[in-house]
């Protein structure tokens, strides 16, 4: 079982709502804590993990034939593949890092930070924002889990696609069940029986 499953995430915010800011510092444009912040948050609505956001090769983005924009991947971690369909929020950051038809100076969608700096970054927006628990980027794969998906109906056995797990219980532990999750499923129940 993961040592993150100990963490009480009921205390996190929202971070598929949260108003980020735009990060300022002595009149400077942090552009570090920028790109961070925007990385963290296509974690939150793909919910891959940093290894793998890293790793993104233009070409493993793709429409298909009913134009849903999708991320393909093989995760480092376990070598199973995952097949996540984009919204409107990992998109707009997409499109943001969009490489040009003359930038040859990466192969990857986003620019490539050590995980000692993402770690690094994360806890500096995290005191900025005023998060009582420090920031990291599994928290992000927890509420793509919960917050983006299952909260709103989408099925344990898809959000286990997309999180590119082998086992339903290794999503399971990405999960939180809550009774607010309980309630929309039997309401849901409900309106199929009338």
């Amino acid at each position: 079982m993961s040592n993150l499953s100990c963490l009480n995430y009921e205390l996190l915010p929202d971070f598929s709502t949260f108003q980020w800011p735009d990060l300022l510092g002595g009149g400077q444009k942090k552009p570090m804590l920028n790109l961070v912040r925007d990385l963290f948050i296509f974690c939150c609505y793909t919910g891959m993990a940093p290894v793998d956001m890293q790793r993104l090769r233009p070409r493993q983005i793709y429409t298909s034939n009913d134009n849903i924009a999708w991320i393909t991947y093989t995760r480092a971690k376990s070598s199973t593949p995952a097949h996540v369909p984009l919204i409107k929020v990992p998109l707009s950051i997409l499109e943001k890092y969009k490489l040009g038809k003359d930038d040859l100076s990466r192969e990857t969608v986003f620019p490539f930070v050590t995980n000692k700096a993402l770690n690094d970054n994360l806890k500096i927006i995290g005191e900025i924002c005023g998060f009582t628990l420090p920031l990291n980027f599994y928290m992000a794969r927890h509420t793509f889990a919960t917050t983006v998906t299952m909260l709103q109906g989408v099925p344990i056995t898809s959000i286990k696609v997309m999180m590119g797990h082998q086992k339903l219980e290794s999503t399971m532990i990405y999960t939180r069940v809550s009774n607010p999750i309980v309630g929309m499923d039997m309401m849901l129940a409900q309106e199929r029986m009338i």
